[in-house]
């Protein structure tokens, strides 16, 4: 029997004298995987917290590039990492790895020293740690190639490769995990294998000093053996809200007899809110959570006072189409008069219970939030309205009701105004030791801003539609309190 063995050359047949050719397999290159970053973690990494040596295992895979064939092996794979300062680390690593295609067992040693940068922490993120690394060494890759039952053939190369990647590592419960992609080539005589190395395993610490959950050198003072856990406050929050009706009544009740005076049309409104709220926050980085209670009062009102300068006498008509009656109405008047809004918010932070205040980090504050806005305008309202009242025989005497509101109403206005006036918006924090906001009088007060609106309504029935426009003038004079 007569058989050829895999040579390296770039011959493309088995020969045979007692069995068909066997087209041979493309050429594997072999290729490398790249370092793990045993070494860069930020918060608690053994390299970085106490200065150990850290040995690296797991599991991983590489996706082979033969030329024109693709396909993965599968192995283990170790490092050694010795750290030189707390940002660059020497680094050792051996895989073994197994595989298979088109009928051939491949088996592949990869061995590679190289450097490792220790960590990179993006975001302020202090548990994710990003290590950076450059490997170079060899890669020995084994075949074995048999048809059918008949002898075949074997054989190995030797190719220089690289490995240069990231690992991505995470602490859980005290063991630090890592991700690990890079890209791994080999280089052969002929060709250059692209391979790309993806792997997932656990940093162990080497000597009785060292632990994966070791707190960096005087992150938490001298001791550097407590395990630092992160603050984590809970979501939960108990909140009561209580709103004052009696003083919305009042408001209404101010309005109706502002309504009273000749040519005075005014609108008045005053919604008081006092809500309590109860839950726990962060006061520091690390460390347990603090209890607060907030106590937040708040107002929030609006004047409109419109004083009729001129205007043509309203318009009223009236028809009676049984069992309907039409009511239809038309005002059209010049117009002058002040506006005014306000806002306050008034808020004191309290941290443990109340009237025991816990020693914490967290200061108790009471401030006050401010917006306010005054202006005179001048402007011109038209508009008409038509509505349906229903006769009914439970009326007196059986009739219409035209004291009360009307069944059905359609209702079209326009209103276009122009102001001058001032605004505040800003903040007072006086009581506690605050510093969001910090103590004072804080805001902006713009003086001369004027402005032109435009309003319109329209009902229809239980529809209603209220668009307003507002073109700025001029924007006045800000001062920065």
């Amino acid at each position: 029997m007569f058989t050829s063995t895999f040579a390296q050359d770039d011959s493309t047949w088995y020969g045979t004298h007692y069995y068909p050719p066997v087209k041979k397999p493309a050429k594997y290159y072999p290729r490398t995987w790249a370092e793990d970053s045993l070494a860069g973690y930020s918060y608690g990494h053994p390299a970085t917290s106490t200065g150990c040596n850290v040995l690296t295992g797991g599991f991983s895979t590489i996706f082979e590039d033969a030329g024109t064939e693709h396909f993965n092996t599968f192995g283990i794979n170790g490092e050694f990492m010795h750290p030189f300062s707390s940002m660059l680390g020497a680094v050792g690593d051996a895989g073994v790895y197994f595989g298979s295609n088109n009928g051939v067992s491949y088996n592949k040693i990869q061995v590679m020293v190289g450097a490792s940068i220790l960590p990179i922490t993006p975001f302020d993120n202090k548990l994710i740690g990003i290590e950076p690394h450059l490997l170079a060494g060899f890669s020995r890759v084994g075949y074995n190639y048999k048809a059918f039952s008949f002898p075949g053939s074997t054989g190995s190369n030797t190719s220089f490769c690289m490995a240069a990647g990231t690992d991505i590592t995470y602490p859980i419960h005290n063991n630090l995990f890592y991700a690990r992609i890079d890209y791994n080539p080999t280089f052969a005589k002929t060709a250059t294998g692209n391979n790309i190395r993806v792997g997932v395993g656990i940093d162990i610490p080497i000597g009785t000093a060292c632990s994966p959950g070791a707190v960096p050198p005087n992150a938490l003072g001298a001791d550097t053996t407590r395990e630092r856990v992160r603050c984590k406050a809970s979501k939960n929050v108990k909140e009561l809200k209580i709103s004052l009706t009696v003083v919305e009544v009042i408001a209404k009740s101010i309005e109706e007899v502002a309504n009273k005076i000749p040519r005075v049309e005014a609108k008045i409104t005053l919604k008081p809110l006092i809500a309590v709220k109860q839950g726990e926050e962060c006061c520091a980085e690390y460390g347990p959570p603090t209890s607060y209670t907030e106590l937040k009062g708040s107002i929030e009102g609006a004047m409109e006072v419109n004083i009729t300068l001129w205007g043509i006498p309203d318009l009223n008509y009236s028809v009676n189409l049984w069992p309907v009656l039409v009511v239809a109405e038309f005002k059209c008047k010049l117009f002058a008069g002040p506006t005014g809004k306000i806002n306050l918010d008034g808020i004191g932070k309290f941290y443990g219970s109340l009237g025991n205040p816990d020693p914490t980090e967290c200061k108790a504050c009471l401030y006050l939030n401010i917006k306010g806005e005054a202006n005179l305008r001048v402007g011109v309202k038209a508009g008409g309205s038509v509505k349906f009242f229903h006769w009914s025989p439970l009326e007196k005497g059986a009739g219409y009701d035209v004291t009360g509101k009307a069944d059905e109403e359609i209702e079209v206005s326009a209103e276009a105004s122009a102001s001058i006036g001032s605004s505040f918006n800003g903040t007072w924090a006086g009581i506690g030791d605050c510093k969001k906001p910090p103590p004072g009088v804080h805001g902006t007060l713009s003086i001369g801003k004027a402005k032109v609106n435009l309003k319109v309504t329209v009902k229809l029935g239980p529809l209603s539609f209220d668009p307003s426009y507002e073109i700025p003038l001029f924007d006045g004079w800000d001062v920065s309190l």
